[in-house]
């Protein structure tokens, strides 16, 4: 330990320069992220800056989108469908609504399928 000492004095009246930190460089000497003081707090607020980085790029996808569709002339002409597609339609999906009831029931309530 000696031996060290020594040559730490040895290095230390070497040097020509020996910096000196004013009292503000001293208060700013802590660690930015705080990892030894507070891990914990490290993760959330990485978290928090991530969900404001997310935030913001959703807004400036819509105000993008926004101004896209501003100068947009297209607007869509629907016509009603006929009724002969809404009775099919209601008639599917009646016979999907007793097949699914159907499967719904015991394997003894269903007859077999090779009768």
């Amino acid at each position: 330990r000696k031996v060290k000492e020594r040559h730490a004095a040895e290095l230390d009246s070497s040097m020509s320069a020996h910096p000196k930190l004013t009292k503000v460089a001293q208060d700013h000497n802590s660690s930015r992220l705080k990892l030894k003081d507070d891990p914990d707090s490290y993760t959330l607020r990485v978290a928090e800056a991530r969900r404001i980085r997310d935030e913001k790029l959703d807004n400036a996808k819509r105000e993008k989108e926004a101004r896209e569709l501003k100068d947009c002339s297209f607007t869509p002409v629907l016509t009603k469908c006929p009724s002969y597609v809404k009775r099919w339609a209601r008639a599917s999906a009646s016979k999907r609504r007793r097949e699914a009831e159907r499967s719904q029931l015991s394997e003894y309530e269903v007859k077999p399928q090779w009768r």
